[in-house]
């Protein structure tokens, strides 16, 4: 990259101190020199543009930061945009990755920081433990690594940096992290706004747990054909006796709507087909008569298997569904929260 100067380029900056009228008196060859000349230019120019370019996209480069607790190293990345809107507090995306990723696999699978620029969100990454959530704590006495207490603190490490808009605070989960985002809307007094999840479902012991959580807003994507988290709910032999691994995707919805006192049923759309996803289709399933400033949404993706709906990277598990986009799904659910709600909706 770093080359000595070309004899062109040379050329050119001796003929840019000559005037209008010697330049015209040239040889014939100087054509082939002033074409040269003019190649340089344009080389110089493009140069300085791809440094502009470079440099824009350092102020938007992310982070990646520590928290210790209880003697515990865990870490994050953050992403914050240059597209944060001055003297604004910002708004606070947390994106948790499946079992076996890292928050940067959760980035590349979402696609969320691109959103983040174009809308002027912080978007924080966390990593979990052995690329794991322990959705289960304090579920059978379960007191493993509390990543309740690591979230929590990870928005105010956040606030501490940035000033978030402590209304406008997400959460969107894949698989093992979408059980974490429901471990998360259980707890009481819990930060975050509105839930995003995707390819996950209740967990056993969440009612328990839950007792009767406050009022929510949460946003369910799953997969008829999800083989790894099944649309009819999974369970296991465990010491001789059946154990609810995961709820079926129905039973979370009407979990969820019953927690936010949703009263009058579900209404249901047939979203359109674009081609781009052969043998799987959509169907949207809204709970109606919910508290007012909160919505629970589910929708199934016919066919789909255990993916991130729109993403372009390869599939986890089964067939993709790209007649709709998960993160631009996800993202419009948690404005249209924040502004039933009274909150100050993202800007576009």
């Amino acid at each position: 990259m770093n080359q000595a100067p070309s004899t062109d380029s040379v050329r050119c900056l001796r003929s840019a101190v000559h005037t209008r009228v010697m330049r015209m008196r040239m040889q014939p060859r100087s054509v082939h020199r002033s074409s040269a000349c003019g190649a340089s230019r344009l080389l110089v120019v493009l140069g300085l543009l791809t440094v502009l370019m470079l440099l824009q996209a350092a102020a938007a480069q992310a982070e990646d930061r520590d928290l210790i607790l209880g003697g515990t190293v865990r870490t994050y990345r953050l992403f914050v945009p240059e597209s944060l809107a001055p003297g604004e507090p910002p708004p606070l995306l947390l994106a948790l990755h499946g079992r076996g990723g890292t928050g940067g696999s959760m980035a590349d699978l979402t696609g969320f920081d691109e959103l983040a620029r174009r809308q002027g969100v912080i978007v924080a990454y966390p990593d979990g433990l052995g690329r794991e959530w322990n959705y289960l704590v304090g579920v059978g006495g379960n007191q493993g690594v509390d990543d309740v207490l690591f979230l929590e603190e990870l928005v105010r490490d956040v606030d501490r940096l940035h000033r978030i808009d402590a209304s406008r605070v997400f959460v969107a989960g894949f698989s093992n992290g979408g059980f974490m985002a429901q471990r998360l809307a259980c707890q009481a007094g819990s930060p975050i706004s509105a839930f995003g999840v995707v390819a996950a479902a209740g967990f056993g012991g969440m009612p328990g747990l839950c007792g009767q959580p406050a009022p929510i807003s949460m946003l369910l994507i799953h997969g008829t054909a999800d083989t790894v988290v099944p649309w009819g709910g999974g369970t296991a032999v465990v010491e001789g006796r059946e154990v609810l691994l995961s709820a079926s995707a129905a039973d979370t919805f009407a979990f969820w709507a019953d927690s936010t006192g949703c009263s009058g049923g579900a209404s249901r759309s047939d979203l359109p087909q674009t081609g781009r996803s052969p043998g799987t289709s959509v169907v949207k399933l809204r709970a109606d008569s919910c508290r007012e400033g909160h919505r629970v949404v589910l929708y199934a993706v016919l066919n789909g298997g255990h993916n991130w709906p729109g993403s372009s990277r390869a599939a986890v598990a089964g067939p993709v569904n790209r007649d709709i986009d998960a993160t631009e799904l996800i993202w419009q659910f948690f404005r249209e929260t924040a502004s039933s709600s009274g909150g100050t909706p993202p800007s576009d």
